[in-house]
């Protein structure tokens, strides 16, 4: 009798379940370059599953060259995490098959990568081909490909289909008829929906995210006793087998397991080609802090026995470990893969491999159990493991130029109705007239300034006295030298009219101009100066209203600001002065900012000279505050005797005692101006003078109790409720970090719940560690870590300070990296300081075209002379010169009195060829104090440069002398000397 013939394997179900993912795969177009006639091909999607393939439309090869497939199909996942990892970790498979054989020529493989990083859809340009061996395929690619996210949801009750390997096993459904019948017409119904779009992972939760893979690219020489256990275990009637798992442990998790290591009959071991595990925001960021402390990451090794018979006695003697070092290279700039080789020795800890369970009933031994203190084979062999780390995303994101500025320089300049354009002299006349405006500008600056000097203050004080005025000029000289500068311009004007008389002058020479000639043209120049005199007379300067003087007090605030944020400390402190002078009566809060000033400029000594003129004044709660913050710091860091005045002061500022203090006290309702300041600063005070003021403090601390709950009990948030978190705050605006720690210690929220005030207390503590000294920064940056796990989504504090750490230790590009985080999430959030500290690191790196996009950024973010400056620096370094004097013009309309933008200025006119102009930027520049070293060294060089042409006309030695008297400016500034006027 025949044997009978082998039935052919039964073709797999197709997937007939309505509601779940789907995954939507467009492809437009396909080109083949084949050895031979092209063949009908159609499409074919391979996945992982027990399903069947889906195969498209069969397509020849159009006279384009290309297979017009217009493929569109969907595959089906369950909407769960599990099947999401399954899916980055498959193979989805698009064939390309020969329509006559069903066979595949060529093949690509599609990376559903991007679903576990939050993308509901992607769109590939194209997709290289793998050529099937033995097909007449020599390449191709597949073109046009779109890849699309839907979900369809099952309703409540609804029995899927049994799934191919579970059709047998799958339990009926226990619902009723009737229930079941409704189930089955609401699936009917849901089944109609067409699928809406979705995601795996909500963009929420996509934000920061990334997914590690974990490739074992080698693993030799392999111990001996494997070998042998993994043949035993593939004998007997039921055989099994021996694999190695390998897994990555990662901080805060997720552990990356790698299950599929095989014993080759050769000898060799073989692992699979990757294992992807997805990472959350948080996982990313203990990540990073973990990389950042240069801790490596640790790696294990363990063998398991799969056998129904046998068992493993030696699973923890085949357990090894090893540390990955090269984890620090996912730390550069873009870096996103690693490869390390290590070499495995014994395992001594705490495991996060899965434990290794025997099977049930009486398994036999798969070998001799080992003896006690055997070595172990992994060590004993010399087993080095070869790891490849990729990661989709780098830690440190790609260094990438900055945005473009939304709006370009000239339109971020104001327009200005009131000023004309520059005009050059055309003729000596004209520079004659040019030379009388410049003198009757200077005469009413000379007015103005003696206003001041004598006390008057602002435009009230107009020098009225013609005779104070022309003695001024007189006593310095300036009269002389504007005589000598109008007849010099006068005699110009007489060669230019009188051409033939060039060289002769005056007199009664044939060709010379005659009497009349020289009274007309002495009559037209006298005209034009008398009549500019008369006109600047009588113009008189308006009286500042109370409304200006508060203007002008604001905007010379604003620039002392300014300069204490770029370290000029010198010209934020004759800013405050001024603004004094200007406020007169009014200058009490001027005072408080200037003392303020000082304590963070560690001036403490003038500080307290400062404030300690409203030590008596009880409407001056703030100064008075500040006075007593000042005296207690001074007390526990440099004299205890400062403590008693100290604590005379803070109970100024305190007020009555309260009534969670004990009887007689007032309400927390009726407290006074300054209690939230003084109570807690007396805690502290009380708390540095021992148990000597014991039952003082505890008084203090009752009040301090007090005036939280009834802050709370008003509804204020805990971060404005509490005292010692408002105290903190102000210290670290004194520069006192040593005492606004202290105070932020004891900060207690009576709202245990109140996460936002952790995370603000945190951040203070990391603000305050990063101000006393670079010694402190580490600290700063591990308790900012802290506070970045409780930071509120899209606020830029945490990635702001950061960057002010790494620019202060001089670590340029990490702070980039930070203050480009901030800009990213919140341009609008960001301060000027950030802004300008991101620049300068630009620049400190060498990117001056990158500055120069920040800083006009920062112009059209927050307008300010510091901006300004920035910008037309960045252009004069790029030889940009009319960009740079425009940006420079701003400045000097906003900071006229700025040394750095006068010098800047004259940069600009030497290297435009104005070197008169540049004189007389120069000349302002030194009058308003000392510029930069910088742009004295390089005002220096221009100058040596301009000398060294040697192609100057007569102007030359004033050239010659210009540059060396800048010079030696120069190095008495970098001598610390002052600069001579």
């Amino acid at each position: 009798m025949a044997p009978k013939k082998a039935e052919a394997p039964a073709a797999p179900p197709v997937d007939t379940n309505p509601f779940g993912a789907f995954i939507n795969v467009r492809v437009e177009a396909c080109s083949l370059f084949l050895d031979g006639e092209a063949p009908q091909s159609h499409l074919v999607l391979a996945y992982h599953s027990d399903w069947a393939p889906i195969a498209g439309n069969p397509a020849t090869c159009g006279e384009d060259g290309l297979y017009h497939f217009n493929f569109q199909k969907s595959f089906r996942r369950e909407p769960t995490p599990e099947a999401l990892i399954q899916l980055i970790n498959s193979s989805v498979k698009l064939m390309v098959h020969s329509s006559a054989a069903n066979a595949p020529i060529a093949s690509a493989e599609l990376d559903m990568l991007p679903l576990a990083l939050g993308e509901q859809s992607w769109q590939l340009e194209s997709l290289p081909l793998q050529p099937t061996a033995g097909s007449q395929v020599i390449s191709g690619q597949l073109r046009g490909i779109s890849v699309a996210l839907m979900l369809r949801a099952a309703p409540e009750g609804y029995v899927p289909p049994a799934a191919p390997t579970t059709a047998a096993s799958r339990p009926s459904s226990a619902l009723p008829d009737a229930a079941a019948a409704a189930a089955a017409a609401a699936a009917t119904a849901a089944a109609s929906q067409d699928p809406v779009p979705w995601q795996y992972v909500s963009t929420e939760e996509a934000e920061g995210c990334n997914v590690i893979e974990l490739a074992v690219k080698g693993c030799s020489p392999l111990p001996p006793g494997l070998q042998t256990a993994d043949s035993a275990a593939k004998e007997g009637k039921n055989p099994g087998r021996l694999g190695v798992t390998l897994g990555l442990s990662l901080p805060e998790g997720p552990q990356v397991l790698d299950s599929s290591g095989a014993v080759q009959a050769e000898g060799g071991l073989v692992f699979g080609a990757r294992v992807r595990v997805r990472m959350s925001a948080k996982q990313c960021q203990a990540l990073l802090y973990h990389l950042e402390d240069g801790l490596p990451l640790a790696v294990e090794v363990a063998r398991y026995v799969h056998h129904e018979q046998l068992f493993d006695p030696a699973w923890e003697h085949y357990h090894a470990a090893a540390s990955l070092q090269a984890g620090s290279q996912l730390l550069q700039a873009g870096a996103a893969y690693f490869e390390e080789q290590v070499e495995l020795s014994g395992f001594t800890g705490s495991s996060f491999l899965p434990a290794y369970t025997p099977p049930a009933g009486k398994p036999k031994p798969v070998e001799e159990a080992p003896a006690a203190g055997a070595p172990n084979p992994w060590q004993q062999a010399g087993t080095r493991v070869s790891l490849a780390v990729t990661l989709a995303r780098p830690l440190m994101p790609a260094w990438q130029p900055p945005p473009q500025p939304a709006v370009p320089l000239t339109q971020l300049v104001n327009s200005h109705p009131g000023l004309k354009p520059y005009k050059q002299p055309t003729d000596a006349t004209d520079a004659f007239r040019k030379m009388v405006g410049d003198m009757l500008v200077a005469l009413r600056g000379m007015a103005l300034e003696g206003a001041v000097a004598a006390g008057t203050g602002g435009r009230q004080g107009v020098v009225t006295s013609a005779k104070a005025l022309a003695a001024e000029l007189h006593l310095t000289g300036k009269y002389m030298e504007m005589r000598h500068a109008l007849k010099h311009a006068a005699a110009a004007v007489a060669r230019e009219q009188f051409s033939k008389a060039r060289d002769a002058g005056v007199g009664d020479q044939p060709d010379a101009p005659s009497r009349t000639d020289k009274v007309r043209m002495h009559a037209e120049l006298f005209a034009h100066l008398a009549g500019q005199v008369n006109t600047a007379a009588a113009v008189q300067l308006p009286t500042s209203s109370a409304d200006q003087t508060k203007a002008d007090a604001q905007r010379l605030a604003k620039l002392a600001a300014e300069c204490e944020l770029q370290g000029q400390l010198a010209r934020a402190e004759v800013l405050h002065q001024h603004r004094i002078v200007l406020l007169g009566s009014e200058a009490a809060p001027a005072w408080q900012e200037y003392g303020a000033m000082c304590a963070r400029a560690g001036r403490l000594g003038r500080a307290e000279e400062c404030l300690r003129r409203f030590r008596d004044d009880s409407e001056q709660v703030t100064a008075q505050a500040s006075l007593a913050a000042l005296l207690l710091h001074r007390g526990r860091y440099e004299d205890e005797l400062h403590l008693e005045e100290a604590e005379a002061v803070a109970k100024q500022v305190a007020g009555p005692l309260l009534q969670g203090a004990g009887e007689g006290g007032v309400p927390a309702s009726d407290a006074g101006p300054g209690a939230r300041l003084g109570w807690p600063l007396l805690v502290l005070l009380h708390a540095a003078q021992g148990d000597q003021k014991h039952a003082a403090h505890i008084a203090a601390v009752a009040c301090v109790t007090d005036l939280e709950r009834h802050d709370m009990e008003l509804g204020l948030p805990p971060s404005e409720a509490n005292p010692y978190f408002a105290l903190a705050g102000f210290l670290l605006n004194l520069g006192l970090p040593a005492l606004a720690l202290e105070a932020l210690e004891r900060v207690t929220s009576l709202d245990t719940s109140a996460a936002a005030l952790k995370f603000e207390v945190s951040l203070g503590i990391a603000k305050a560690q990063s101000m006393m000294g670079p010694e402190h920064s580490k600290v700063a940056q591990e308790q900012l870590k802290a506070a970045a796990l409780l930071a509120p989504p899209g606020g830029v504090q945490v990635e702001s300070l950061l960057g002010d750490i790494q620019h202060k230790a001089g670590r340029h590009a990490d702070a980039v990296h930070a203050y480009r985080a901030a800009v990213a999430k919140d341009p609008s959030a960001c301060s000027l300081q950030l802004f300008l500290n991101l620049a300068a690191a630009y620049l400190n790196l060498r990117h001056v075209d990158y500055a120069m996009d920040i800083y006009t950024q920062a112009c059209a973010h927050t307008p300010c002379a510091a901006a300004w400056l920035g910008l037309g620096a960045t252009h004069l370094a790029q030889d940009e010169l009319p960009a740079a004097e425009l940006a420079v013009a701003e400045a000097s309309r906003l900071d006229p009195e700025n040394p750095n933008v006068w010098a800047t200025q004259a940069l600009i006119q030497l290297k435009s060829g104005r070197r008169d102009e540049a004189g007389t930027a120069l000349k302002g520049a030194l009058r308003f104090g000392a510029p930069d070293a910088m742009l004295l060294e390089q005002l220096a060089q221009e100058y040596g440069r301009l000398v060294d042409l040697g192609t100057m006309d007569g102007g030359e030695s004033a050239v010659m002398s210009g540059a060396s008297r800048l010079v030696d400016n120069l190095m008495v500034l970098l001598q610390g000397q002052k600069v001579p006027a």
